[in-house]
């Protein structure tokens, strides 16, 4: 904050500055005065500073990965004010999804879609703003392809070992086969090849 003074030829500040203008940090609301004199005449003038409290930092919860088509993902805070309003940022840009706080409660800002770094802006009705702490990554897992043809023996003897195996499968980490009842994997479970 800086502050000012004109009109006079010389400048006394309650902080013992003496120059025209001062420049402060405050902690707390303070007041201060300046005299300034202009040929032996002397005036004082006093102002108060108030400091508006900023918004209390609480955690951005949530984000994460959800499967293609199946909705999304929460995005919310741990905690709130009352008085403070919490809008969502994705990327750096406003969503428009704003939530008035409520002490001692946890926000919702609803299932998130759009892929994205979201954070959370807070204002108070003194103007004051803080970013939340941290922030929530909403990704999505795209679905595996469809499988192809299993390659592999179709007539099998009792107590045969045989090898089964399916073209690789884009977008897939792991396969799951299903198999007959007498039938064990012994080798290559959760691949696309196996032996049974």
């Amino acid at each position: 904050v800086t502050l000012a003074a004109s009109g006079a030829a010389s400048y006394v500040w309650s902080t013992g500055a003496t120059t025209a203008s001062i420049t402060l940090s405050l902690a707390v609301t303070t007041s201060y005065s300046v005299t300034g004199t202009t040929s032996g005449c002397s005036a004082t003038d006093d102002v108060v500073i108030n400091l508006n409290p900023s918004p209390a930092a609480y955690s951005v919860t949530g984000g994460g990965a959800y499967c293609q088509g199946t909705g999304g993902i929460a995005v919310g805070l741990s905690n709130s004010e009352t008085g403070v309003n919490y809008e969502l940022i994705r990327d750096g840009f406003a969503t428009g999804n704003i939530q008035p706080g409520s002490t001692g409660n946890a926000i919702s800002f609803g299932i998130q879609s759009i892929t994205g770094i979201y954070t959370v802006l807070a204002s108070n009705v003194s103007g004051c703003i803080k970013i939340m702490n941290g922030s929530a990554s909403v990704s999505v897992n795209q679905l595996p392809d469809d499988a192809q043809p299993i390659a592999g023996q179709v007539s099998v003897c009792p107590g045969s070992s045989w090898t089964y195996t399916v073209p690789a499968i884009a977008n897939a980490d792991t396969y799951i086969w299903q198999l007959p009842s007498n039938s064990t994997i012994t080798n290559g479970a959760g691949t696309n090849s196996i032996t049974v």
